[in-house]
């Protein structure tokens, strides 16, 4: 995302010092978002927390190495047991359907009580108004947040935002390393929409 004003990056400014790896408000609302892959692609999971004027990573992490869809359920579950989430998105492209509507998916939405949501990616990834680039407003305006309060989280949390540094809308897919930069808009757009649903201002 080509974020920058005053001569300081956004991207930099999203950092908080004061928060760590996991640490977020008790009671706050709970996301997870996941852009499912198997070997040879990748599966990333993010966790974030939000409220009526701000988004803020919790956690985060990538597997290239996944070859089952066990893989990719154990580790959605592992994330839910930890924070339980009330909703999850995850994307539904081509073999991603399949987990999507996976009945061990839904058991496990039924289990810990959480509801899924279906994210679809095409050419709206570029689009203006609602694709990714146009998170570029949620970080001028110092809404998105990541932990960045000790070494744990600058190794978790750097290379999340070097993509998000690195984001452009016209360098072809193949040629980025993108998989954080989709959760968190998959997770950004979810949220814009739940934020209008609940009655939450959103400018």
């Amino acid at each position: 995302l080509r974020l920058r004003t005053s001569g300081k990056s956004n991207v930099e400014a999203a950092k908080d010092w004061g928060a760590k790896v996991g640490s977020y408000a008790p009671g706050s609302p709970m996301a997870l978002s996941i852009d499912p892959g198997l070997d040879p692609g990748v599966t990333a999971i993010t966790a974030l927390t939000y409220s009526q004027n701000e988004m803020r990573v919790v956690d985060a992490e990538k597997h290239a190495d996944f070859t089952q869809m066990e893989q990719i359920l154990d580790l959605i579950e592992a994330y839910t047991i930890r924070y339980r989430p009330q909703d999850v998105v995850v994307e539904t492209v081509a073999f991603q359907r399949a987990l999507e509507r996976d009945e061990r998916l839904q058991a496990l939405g039924k289990k810990y009580g959480f509801r899924t949501h279906p994210h679809n990616t095409n050419r709206n990834k570029i689009d203006p108004v609602m694709g990714v680039a146009a998170m570029a407003g949620s970080f001028i305006r110092e809404e998105i947040k990541f932990p960045w309060g000790n070494p744990v989280a600058e190794a978790r949390m750097g290379p999340y935002l070097a993509e998000l540094h690195a984001w452009r809308p016209n360098v072809p897919t193949k040629l980025l390393t993108q998989d954080f930069a989709m959760t968190l808009w998959f997770a950004w757009l979810f949220i814009l929409n739940k934020r209008h649903t609940m009655g939450m201002d959103t400018s």
